[in-house]
């Protein structure tokens, strides 16, 4: 990662490496923490590495929507429109839209569900009130 942001001409403080995996949430807080004695309130764009953006506008355009959301208080995640049903995923059933800039569709999240039987998922993804957690 550290070639890659030399690559584009980046630089930065620091890298925080997870020698361990330990999962996302104790990450997240540590490098959050780190920020704060500095004075720093930031706003994390977390994403996994297995990631494949097909679309570069329309992640953009959601990011950016996600980034106006957060700079009012809201805690933001990204849903997936189902393929198929997946028992192997997490789902978010959306609540309310809400109206925000461009075009990105944001939802309340009514609710989120660890990953569901067969059953279950096939109903979720039938509904079209479900997205892949991602």
């Amino acid at each position: 990662m550290a070639e890659q942001l030399r690559e584009i001409d980046v630089t930065t403080e620091s890298i925080l490496l997870e020698t361990l995996g330990r999962n996302t949430a104790p990450v997240l807080a540590i490098a959050a923490l780190k920020l704060l004695p500095q004075g720093l309130n930031p706003l994390l764009l977390v994403l996994s590495a297995d990631h494949i953006i097909k679309d570069v506008s329309a992640y953009h355009d959601a990011s950016n929507s996600g980034e106006s959301f957060a700079q009012k208080g809201f805690f933001i995640t990204f849903g997936i429109v189902p393929e198929m049903a997946e028992t192997g995923y997490g789902y978010i059933r959306k609540g309310d839209q809400l109206s925000g800039p461009g075009s990105a569709e944001v939802f309340k999240i009514a609710e989120f569900v660890e990953k569901p039987d067969k059953k279950t998922a096939e109903e979720y993804f039938k509904s079209g009130l479900y997205c892949w957690n991602s």
